[in-house]
């Protein structure tokens, strides 16, 4: 096995990394998602001198994205496409398959918000609906 740093060219590009996750993927949204994911990941690797794919370097990364406001939702996203790496490239003989499962084990973040608007319970709508003799349009 190699490492993950094995298959970063040696000018930084990180591309042929990301196009390995990309292919796996079937819509564009997620290929354009993952790949954002990706990019910031690997110029946030890169940066870093390349330490080498461990849980710790990704609960590192995970603790920037908190660190840097994005939503937690955005910031599970991105865990999602660093796992998908992970195992890409247990799958394809450049990482070891205990490594892809310790980067596997770091979890995304809690997902907290609040409800915005008036919300309708279960029985509201049917006693909306069956309150009115035809249906209105109001402009």
């Amino acid at each position: 096995m190699t490492s993950l740093n094995a298959i970063i060219p040696q000018e930084d590009e990180p591309q042929a990394v990301i196009s390995l996750v990309l292919d796996g993927l079937t819509t564009e949204h997620s290929q354009g998602a993952y790949s954002k994911a990706l990019a910031d990941f690997m110029a946030w690797y890169v940066a870093l001198g390349k330490p080498g794919l461990t849980k710790a370097v990704i609960q590192r990364y995970k603790v920037v994205l908190q660190d840097s406001g994005v939503s937690s939702s955005t910031n599970n996203l991105r865990m999602s496409a660093i796992h998908k790496l992970a195992q890409d490239t247990t799958d394809n003989g450049f990482i070891d398959q205990a490594i892809a499962n310790g980067v596997a084990t770091v979890k995304g973040v809690k997902t907290q918000g609040v409800r915005t608007g008036n919300w309708l319970t279960g029985s509201q709508p049917v006693r909306h609906y069956q309150g009115q003799s035809k249906p209105s349009i109001r402009l």
